[in-house]
């Protein structure tokens, strides 16, 4: 009579086991999706910033433009053209140029090409810096004598 009942005991422990391997595998199932679902969640959110950056970034490069012109045309009368921008990034790298030798990060440079002048502006402390005026025609005469050349 003992056979039985240890054999009934070792199937109660099979299912025991069955059932113990059985809910790991639901909870590996669920921690899987719930992870997924997370990552799925942060990739489109980030899809969607990205395509209203996107959307955003030529009415707020227009809008800062039109707000740097305004606070600089307050130091200076500014050419009627559109100016090209750029932020200074790393003024050490300049500093070797006279323009820019009291250049900062952060500083402005607006480039107005038809009238041939470059304005150093601080927004920081909203000041003119530097203002010069573009020579750009000896360094296209350098380079038409030198195609001429035989």
């Amino acid at each position: 009579m003992e056979e039985p009942n240890e054999h009934r005991t070792s199937q109660l422990r099979v299912r025991r086991r069955s059932h113990a391997r059985g809910w790991i595998a639901l909870a590996a199932i669920l921690v899987l999706l719930g992870v997924a679902s997370v990552f799925g969640a942060l990739y489109f959110r980030s899809r969607a910033q990205l395509r209203q950056a996107l959307h955003d970034s030529p009415n707020s490069v227009a809008t800062e433009t039109s707000a740097l012109i305004s606070k600089i045309s307050v130091h200076m009368v500014l050419p009627s053209e559109k100016p090209t921008i750029a932020i200074v990034e790393d003024a050490k790298k300049l500093a070797s140029q006279s323009f820019f030798k009291h250049a900062q990060n952060g500083d402005r440079v607006l480039v107005y090409t038809k009238s041939k002048k470059a304005i150093l502006y601080r927004p920081s402390q909203d000041k003119v810096i530097e203002v010069a005026y573009l020579n750009t025609s000896a360094s296209t005469t350098t380079a038409t004598d030198t195609k001429k050349k035989p």
